[in-house]
């Protein structure tokens, strides 16, 4: 089994209602651990931009899983999972060695990447993918590497949210 297979059997491991550890029916923004947890409803919370991106998500299509893990980048990326069935299912890691109100910012970047996607039906595989990306982005290596102005946007909006943001979240959830 490669990578992708077994990151698409926890995903489906993760969505399964014994392994749910969520309040909502169905959320469209799941984490994949308790610091992600922790991270999404700080976010939802004290971020007017991450919880209008979460709404907007929550009337899709697509399913974002996010996971705070040590990256080598130092920064974040967003993939797409599956998209077979009538639900795309998109995995969001984030670089967890970062102050809480980067991580808000860092996460509020890559679901504006997820409602990209999600504003695009054709976008069911990797070329689908690219193409959006080379239609909408802008192009930033030979890696098939693309980033938005809007993402860059939504996530300094997300950080600047916190500017009253209160002490306790700097009380960071378990990993």
């Amino acid at each position: 089994m490669g990578r992708v297979g077994a990151v698409l059997c926890a995903v489906c491991l993760l969505a399964s209602p014994a392994a749910a550890d969520v309040v909502d029916e169905t959320p469209h923004v799941r984490a994949t651990g308790g610091y992600a947890r922790w991270l999404i409803d700080t976010a939802v919370t004290y971020s007017v931009t991450v919880s209008a991106l979460s709404e907007r998500l929550a009337k899709s299509d697509v399913i974002v899983y996010v996971r705070v893990v040590p990256l080598r980048t130092g920064t974040a990326k967003t993939v797409l999972l599956n998209a077979e069935g009538p639900v795309r299912y998109l995995l969001v890691s984030i670089d967890n060695g970062h102050a809480p109100e980067v991580l808000v910012e860092m996460l509020g970047h890559e679901l504006q990447h997820a409602v990209e996607i999600a504003s695009a039906p054709d976008v069911r595989d990797e070329a689908g993918l690219v193409a959006l990306y080379r239609r909408i982005g802008l192009h930033r290596d030979a890696t098939n590497n693309f980033e938005t102005v809007l993402a860059q946007e939504m996530g300094r909006r997300a950080r600047r949210d916190l500017i009253n943001r209160p002490s306790a979240l700097y009380a960071r959830g378990t990993q």
